[in-house]
């Protein structure tokens, strides 16, 4: 399956053009540094789940693993949007109902990652 046919990168896409579309919209001042880093961060986003959708072995886990701390930057970065009035409270409560749907996806996928890579049966240690 392609990465563009999964829901986590059909979300994401629809987030990426939510967030551009609202970046394009803040005050000069604010347009270089956190609309940039937004934008920056969307984007990481998407290559994470593509990196990891081309992936069926450990590289796959490693690649959901860095997703985390993208997915929490960017989480990050929207709070201070709303802190700096850039976004507004009911914009942020639309770009969460999608940031939840993600991580919860992504969580989902590493998990089951991490079932892949366990073994089946019962393991014996032999002296």
């Amino acid at each position: 399956m392609l990465a563009c046919d999964t829901k986590i990168y059909k979300d994401v896409f629809t987030l990426a053009k939510i967030l551009f579309a609202m970046t394009a919209k803040f005050k000069r001042d604010y347009k270089a540094s956190i609309a940039k880093r937004i934008e920056d961060e969307v984007l990481k986003l998407g290559d994470h789940i593509v990196a990891a959708n081309t992936f069926k072995d450990e590289r796959s886990e490693i690649l959901l693993e860095e997703f985390t701390p993208t997915y929490e930057r960017l989480q990050f970065l929207i709070n201070i949007a709303v802190a700096t009035n850039q976004i507004t409270l009911r914009q942020q409560a639309h770009i969460s109902r999608f940031m939840v749907g993600i991580g919860k996806q992504a969580t989902n996928w590493r998990k089951s990652a991490e079932k892949r890579k366990k073994p089946n049966g019962p393991v014996s240690v032999e002296n």
